[in-house]
């Protein structure tokens, strides 16, 4: 018999083929993946950077700083993170929070290059940040002086504190913070309480004060100063005021009803005088107490000196319910020092928060009604006074929170 020998075939060039094809095909999936890690990296690179310069402009907001303050800030924390393309959007100029200037918006435009796959790849990255928060304002927030004797708050001679819906704050650090004398009374409806950083002398708090570990920051610092540009001057003063800026504040009031048309009042200077036989009202008003050099700094800070508010007839003022002023009737610029404020024999009826953080605030003989906030440097109430207020969440003015991303 005759053996047939089999053909046999080299496959090898065949897997030598198929091995090139799959090691192509695998490389091109590593690049890809690579890539991908890339242009993720470059990604989580800008977005953290946006962040960070969205809380930049949010604490600057809270330092109350200028709208060009706000925008710069946010420009430099970026640049310091190596991005140019950037924009700033103080308020926010869409979205739920449009025109917010509680919000910033800072938006940055980059550019990832592929380590394998050609060209480049162009993204845009934006963050939001805010000092918002949902808790209401302290019915009353005190810082006290700078000296060691001076008093944040005090009641004597038969007076009267008595606060519902928030807290008592007295941020003051010094031994005889909070003062009450034997016949007079300091009280704050439960649940709130009466929370102090420093020392109280008396036995008339209702309920006793308790010990801060960290003194709440100031809740209303870092609303927007209001513009002057292209804002009437007006003359004071007769029966009927309008918005504007007032040069000499106003003051020599006439007897009567005096009417303050809705808006925002600049006062420079002289500050407010509502006189006996006066009475005041208004619906929707915001008054800026301010130094005569606004809104430039002819003087150093410490030497610049609004004009003081005095009140011996009638005030009844409603603040206004939309824009950046909501809940706010009475704000002067912090930049302002020693503010006395006296308020005698009065009568005083305020829906708004009142901003007076340099401000002695003195209440003699007077009733006075708030539904909101009061914020003053001391608050010292006398002669059978009485400050009541009945903090309405809605009303108030929205407290400034620390800086932080908002979603």
């Amino acid at each position: 018999m005759t053996r047939r020998c089999g053909f046999t075939r080299d496959e090898s060039g065949q897997t030598l083929v198929i091995f090139a094809a799959l090691a192509s095909g695998l490389i091109g999936m590593i690049g890809l993946a690579f890539d991908a890690g890339l242009l993720y990296a470059s990604h989580r690179a800008a977005q953290d950077a946006a962040d960070a310069a969205a809380i930049a402009a949010a604490i600057v907001i809270r330092q109350e700083g200028d709208a060009s303050d706000v925008v710069a800030a946010a420009r430099d924390d970026a640049a310091r993170n190596g991005y140019a393309n950037v924009t700033v959007e103080y308020p926010p100029l869409g979205g739920p929070h449009a025109l917010d200037t509680l919000y910033v918006r800072v938006t940055i435009d980059a550019t990832a290059r592929a380590a394998i796959l050609p060209g480049s790849r162009d993204f845009t990255v934006s963050a939001l940040a805010t000092i918002a928060t949902s808790d209401p304002p302290p019915a009353i927030w005190a810082s006290g002086g700078q000296k060691k004797k001076d008093i944040a708050l005090e009641a004597e001679h038969g007076s009267a504190i008595s606060v519902s819906g928030s807290d008592i704050v007295i941020a003051s650090t010094n031994r005889d913070a909070a003062k009450v004398d034997h016949d007079s009374v300091v009280s704050v409806a439960p649940p709130n309480e009466i929370l102090i950083a420093g020392g109280v002398t008396g036995t008339g708090f209702q309920p006793e004060p308790r010990r801060l570990g960290k003194t709440p920051p100031d809740p209303f610092a870092g609303f927007p100063k209001p513009t002057v540009d292209g804002v009437p001057v007006r003359d004071c003063c007769g029966s009927v005021l309008q918005a504007g800026v007032y040069p000499d504040g106003i003051t020599k009031l006439p007897q009567g009803v005096v009417t303050m048309r809705p808006g925002i009042y600049v006062l420079k200077g002289k500050g407010l005088d509502v006189a006996e036989h006066t009475t005041l009202v208004g619906n929707g008003v915001f008054v800026y107490l301010t130094d005569k050099d606004y809104p430039n700094a002819a003087k150093a800070d410490h030497k610049r000196q609004c004009g003081d508010v005095t009140i011996k007839g009638e005030i009844h003022l409603t603040a206004p319910t939309s824009g950046a002023y909501q809940g706010m009737t009475i704000y002067e610029d912090p930049r302002c020092k020693n503010t006395d404020v006296q308020i005698d024999k009065a009568t005083v009826d305020v829906t708004g928060s009142i901003y007076l953080p340099t401000a002695a605030l003195v209440v003699r003989d007077t009733a006075v009604s708030l539904t909101s906030a009061v914020v003053v440097q001391s608050i010292k109430v006398d002669g059978n006074a009485t400050v009541s207020i009945r903090l309405d969440p809605v009303r108030a003015a929205p407290p400034r929170g620390d800086a932080r991303l908002a979603g």
